[in-house]
Order: C-alpha cells, then sequence, then structure tokens
C-alpha cells in the first residue's frame, strides 16, 4: 500500500540526479543481494537505520505500542519529531502532513531558540 500511495509522486524520476540515485541504489542492492521493493520511482527496504540513501525509505516492525516506544527510546536523540495518528508513550506526535507545520510551541530538538538566545551572557 505504501508503494501504490508514492506512485502519486513518481514524477520525480525525471529529475536526472534523483533518477541516477535510484538507478544506482537498485543496483547496489541488486549486487549485494540486500532485499528490497520499488514501485519505479522510490524503493522500500527493511532496515532498523533511521537514515537512508537517496530514492530510499526504511521501515521495520514492531510487535505493539510498547515495543515500539522502546525502539524509539533507543534512538529519542536522533529523533526530531515523531508522526503517528496514535499517542505514544513519552512523545509528542504530530498527526499526518502537520510535521512541517509546527505550532509555536514546538522547537527543533526540543531547545527554545529564543529562550536559548536570551539566557547567554557575555
Amino acid at each position: 500500500p505504501l508503494l501504490e500511495a508514492l506512485h502519486e509522486y513518481n514524477g520525480i524520476v525525471h529529475n536526472n540526479k534523483y533518477k541516477n540515485n535510484f538507478d544506482y541504489n537498485i543496483a547496489l542492492f541488486l549486487l549485494n543481494k540486500i532485499p528490497y521493493q520499488n514501485n519505479g520511482s522510490v524503493i522500500i527496504r527493511e532496515d532498523e537505520r533511521l537514515t537512508s540513501r537517496i530514492a530510499s525509505i526504511h521501515y521495520e516492525y514492531y510487535d505493539g505500542m510498547e515495543h515500539l516506544g522502546n525502539l524509539l527510546n533507543k534512538k529519542r536523540d536522533l529523533i526530531q519529531c515523531v508522526v503517528s495518528q496514535r499517542s505514544i508513550e513519552g512523545f509528542d506526535v504530530f498527526d499526518m502532513g502537520k510535521a512541517q507545520q509546527p505550532r509555536l510551541s514546538d522547537y527543533a530538538d526540543g531547545v527554545d531558540t529564543m529562550a536559548f538566545l536570551t539566557s547567554i551572557h557575555h
């Protein structure tokens, strides 16, 4: 279902630099026998790392909300925000489509920039 939903954005492969990365990653995964799926414009593969190569998305399975909370807690310092339709204990979550529309009380990496700047003494 994710690949089908992302197919709507398949026009991105008309960008030469993106397409070169897409093709390179497909070749790399094939040569290294790394399992993956793609829809012609994006690659998805199971991998617990948060960062992925250009043109690819990592995903990871979890067994229930408690397990998910434990996985996220282990990576807390690496996560800028969590997007979910469900609440996750210990995390502020953003609704789908709202991660790039922060509220005034939402701070990048949990740091109130103005409070930080006003606390600096020379």
